[in-house]
């Protein structure tokens, strides 16, 4: 019995002891003068995408966690990006037009080949501008909408990079 309570004491204390740098960290950022470049057959097959800069978009983007990929280039977590007009104070894509046009594609930051995602094609995504670079920003995909999301429902506020 004393076995098993200094085992359970020690399992607290380390993992209470352990780093908070090594947990995931949800990220809502916005690239200010940024675009998607997504390459990809169609809309149902993948491809690699790059957040590109010299552009009059913004990129809103949402990573699921926020590690380091220069130590470890086969790793990746998931990934939601779009496109928006910056001189807009609101925001809404809820059409397959509207999200194709937006270039909302999700995937994984990182692996091998680098980003590698797929375009949304249904849902909703709405964004409110907060302040000179702060934007209040609902995304609701459903689950059919993304290979990476098992339905996707989160609002947060993006800061501008």
């Amino acid at each position: 019995m004393k076995n098993w309570f200094g085992l359970l004491i020690s399992s607290i204390l380390f993992l209470g002891c352990q780093s908070k740098e090594n947990l995931p960290k949800e990220t809502y950022t916005i690239f200010s003068n940024h675009y998607i470049d997504l390459w990809g057959p169609d809309t149902l097959r993948g491809g690699s995408f790059f957040i590109l800069e010299k552009a009059s978009t913004y990129v809103a983007y949402y990573n699921a966690d926020d590690r380091d990929l220069r130590n470890c280039p086969d790793c990746g977590s998931p990934v939601i990006a779009f496109e928006f007009d910056p001189s807009l104070l609101s925001f809404r894509y809820s059409t397959v037009r509207e999200l194709k046009t937006a270039n909302v594609t999700s995937g994984w930051n990182g692996g091998f080949n680098g980003p590698y995602g797929y375009r949304v094609q249904s849902g909703t995504i709405t964004g409110q501008k907060q302040g000179l670079h702060r934007w209040l920003i609902s995304m609701d995909l459903p689950a059919d909408s993304s290979i990476y999301f098992k339905g996707f429902k989160k609002t947060a506020v993006y800061k501008v990079r």
